[in-house]
């Protein structure tokens, strides 16, 4: 997995609250048992760290953060089928498309009967009009039975949410395909993926 952008301004907002928060437990706790010779002291440095891989893994996913207005970049995970048409040769193509996400991180994998495709680069917008906005660099790379024609190559993508489990948009290929064209995919299965 590899880290992605987002326009989202969360990042800065939960690390400033999980900071304070473990200040304060910190605090509550060497208060209330500080004068006891055989407890530790909490560190309030190492509650962050605990606060923070929680949060990274499993609490951004939490409906009522989203709810308040907290949370905003969407949960992604999950394994997505769907289709592609391509320039190339103006045909439908089945596309399986793997996420795995969590707050900070995300790949994204494709599959087709002829290659694989995976991320190296991504950003998430939260803030258009428009609404979620997936793009991502890709590299991809012909299975061993592919036509002559299939060449490893780049390309980017881009997606829109259009609700929790749709993703539409397109893409294009770099040089030595030169090729574009649409995608469009449907969350089959939502899964809970740790790194």
């Amino acid at each position: 997995m590899h880290p992605y952008a987002t326009d989202s301004d969360e990042h800065r907002i939960v690390i400033l609250v999980l900071a304070l928060v473990s200040v304060a437990i910190s605090s509550i706790v060497t208060e209330l048992v500080g004068h006891i010779p055989v407890v530790p002291a909490v560190s309030p440095f190492a509650l962050f760290g605990a606060f923070y891989a929680a949060f990274m893994r499993w609490v951004w996913k939490w409906k009522p953060l989203r709810w308040i207005g907290l949370v905003k970049v969407p949960d992604l995970n999950g394994t997505w089928e769907g289709h592609l048409t391509s320039s190339y040769d103006g045909n439908q193509h089945a596309i399986t498309v793997k996420i795995r996400q969590d707050w900070t991180r995300i790949c994204i994998s494709l599959y087709t009967a002829n290659s694989v495709s995976h991320s190296r680069v991504a950003s998430l917008l939260t803030n258009d009009s428009g609404g979620v906005t997936l793009s991502y660099e890709y590299i991809n790379e012909p299975r061993a039975d592919a036509s002559a024609s299939m060449v490893p190559h780049r390309g980017m993508t881009s997606l829109y949410l259009e609700n929790a489990n749709i993703l539409d948009g397109s893409y294009y290929t770099g040089r030595g395909r030169n090729t574009f064209g649409l995608m469009r995919m449907h969350r089959t299965q939502h899964e809970t993926v740790l790194a």
